[in-house]
């Protein structure tokens, strides 16, 4: 499969006028001559979501109240799509996930991740939500890409198990097809052949969400041996910087394999294979936000 084949749906912008035959209770107009009338008319939308005891407009703050009125019609459109109900969600989540949320530009592609974590913490509530309303709002455009890239047509849901996803984290089998690996690595890496980068994908677990960056060929030495050539995939270069925040966030860790010199001095050296998968957090947080996020989550 090619990197123009790899396909997934977060998050991808929806025009929310042409979903019109998803039944809402939300008037067509509201009204913007007061501020205090129009966060009143929002929180007649969001009390589907609150708490049996409301929600008092004068505690909702709200940059762009455009993109909350959009981010809870599409949670509301999430959650009718898979025929669930909705359920109240604390304020101490449900506020500071729509201040959040509205700080987004309106033609942001974090909107619809932000409409499924609202969707997620209704259908499925955990205080983890309120973690992974942080998390959003420190993210942006960029970080949502290298995420969307990295899960591609997987479904997480043959993941949901935490001990699954570290046994086949752990059964990487790179080490026991270097014969097979070393020689297609140093030839991709002579013909910068970024192809290679799918290719080593058939050496990871089925449908794994993985994404292989980096490549490396070595020199040998009669002391030792080194890797000193780096082929990377053009996807991370020009993200690297999106890599290291969602790292620093906890949801990404990178890896590393290493195919050893045969001992003999020759261009045969020894080389490398680096990939970032997600982290115990991060496959929580993906489920989450994701278009699919309310699969089983009841």
């Amino acid at each position: 499969m090619s990197d123009d084949e790899k396909t997934t749906e977060l998050p991808v912008k929806i025009d929310v006028a042409a979903k019109a035959e998803v039944k809402l209770d939300v008037s067509a107009e509201i009204p913007t001559d007061s501020m205090g009338r129009l966060t009143d008319a929002i929180t007649d939308i969001i009390r589907p979501f609150s708490e049996a005891r409301g929600l008092k407009a004068d505690l909702i703050r709200l940059q762009r109240e455009e993109i909350a009125i959009e981010i809870i019609k599409l949670a509301h459109q999430r959650i009718d799509e898979q025929g669930l109900s909705i359920k109240p969600v604390p304020n101490k989540v449900l506020i500071p996930i729509l201040e959040k949320a509205s700080l987004e530009e309106t033609d942001s592609t974090l909107i619809e991740a932000w409409a499924n974590l609202l969707a997620s913490a209704s259908v499925n509530y955990d205080i983890e939500v309120n973690t992974f309303s942080e998390i959003l709002s420190a993210i942006g455009p960029r970080e949502a890409d290298i995420i969307k890239e990295m899960l591609g047509t997987n479904d997480l849901s043959q993941w949901e198990d935490r001990h699954a996803r570290a046994t086949a984290s752990s059964a990487f089998q790179l080490y026991n097809k270097g014969e097979v690996i070393k020689p297609r690595i140093l030839k991709a890496i002579d013909e910068q052949d970024q192809n290679i980068f799918v290719e080593l994908l058939e050496y990871f677990p089925s449908d794994y969400p993985v994404l292989v960056t980096i490549i490396g060929k070595g020199v040998a030495t009669e002391r030792a041996n080194k890797i000193d050539t780096i082929f990377e995939k053009k996807f991370f270069t020009d993200n690297a910087r999106g890599f290291v925040i969602l790292e620093r966030q906890g949801l990404i860790k990178e890896s590393y394999a290493g195919f050893g010199w045969d001992g003999k001095i020759s261009d045969d050296g020894p080389s490398g294979v680096n990939w970032y998968e997600f982290t115990e957090l991060g496959f929580a947080f993906v489920q989450r936000i994701a278009i699919k996020a309310l699969k089983n989550q009841e």
